[in-house]
């Protein structure tokens, strides 16, 4: 889709008011704007960025030790967070935003993030949380856990129950979408592939990729029809790169399952 490439490639978010694709070079650390006039990058931060979402006139941009709202090319609203570094998060539908941290415990906790930064829990997992996608629809919500290749399953009185998982040899989960018809999408990074699971957590489905290491995905374009894959070039060796050269960069390819807008948030409510 374009040769800009990333060390570490992630967060995609498509915007369907403006027909053009955001994502992230974690580690870069920057946002990038691909549209109709290509790659433009938008922003460049300190920090590693560790979200990205979209907001009515802009995007919700999280570092490590704070949030903030990019709007119309300046930063507005820098909110430090009060329960430490999130490693991820995500907006459901009505654009709340959530997040999943480490807990002294070793447990780690899943839950809303409020206005003044703090995180009211609503689950607990006994291992690390990489990514968290809204099935809203359904009223609930994927956390996917990369050292056991496992997506669980989040609902309402504190239930977490797992959902499905990869053998460790298939490549580690990376990234979560869900599409309309509630099946779970993720890619296998170090496994040169994206795979499908149905609304029970059967494998239905595995496309294979050009890169070694893809990242994180989402649905977009007019029809919310194509699958959008961010990868890492970080750590590729030379010889590698010369059977991957496109590590790194953003790449679309038709999913065959429709999937909803990207939420639009404000931030912590």
């Amino acid at each position: 889709m374009s040769s800009q490439w990333a060390f570490l490639g992630g967060h995609p978010r498509w915007s369907a008011s403006e027909k053009c694709l955001y994502w992230a070079d974690k580690l870069g650390p920057a946002v990038f704007r691909h549209g109709g006039e290509g790659t433009k990058r938008i922003l460049r931060t300190e920090k590693p960025i560790m979200g990205l979402e979209l907001t009515p006139n802009g995007l919700f941009v999280a570092l490590e030790d704070e949030y903030f709202l990019f709007d119309k090319g300046e930063v507005r609203h820098r909110t430090p967070w009060g329960f430490g570094t999130p490693t991820c998060l995500c907006c459901d539908r009505d654009g709340r935003v959530w997040a999943a941290i480490r807990m002294g415990s070793g447990q780690w906790k899943v839950g809303e993030v409020s206005r003044d930064g703090t995180l009211t829990s609503h689950w607990q997992i006994s291992e690390a949380i990489g990514a968290l996608c809204w099935d809203s629809p359904r009223q609930q919500l994927f956390a996917l856990a990369p050292e056991s290749g496992s997506v669980y399953r989040l609902r309402a009185g504190g239930e977490v129950r797992r959902f499905t998982s990869m053998p460790k040899g298939s490549g580690q989960l990376s990234g979560l979408a869900v599409d309309e018809d509630g099946s779970v999408w993720t890619a296998l990074s170090g496994g040169w592939s994206i795979v499908k699971f149905d609304h029970e957590g059967n494998l239905e489905r595995m496309l294979g990729v050009p890169v070694a290491s893809p990242t994180d995905l989402c649905f977009g374009a007019v029809d919310g029809r194509t699958l959008f894959v961010t990868s890492s070039r970080q750590a590729v060796s030379r010889q590698a790169l010369k059977n991957a050269p496109w590590s790194g960069t953003v790449m679309s390819t038709p999913a065959g399952s429709q999937g909803a807008p990207a939420p639009l948030t404000r931030g912590p409510a």
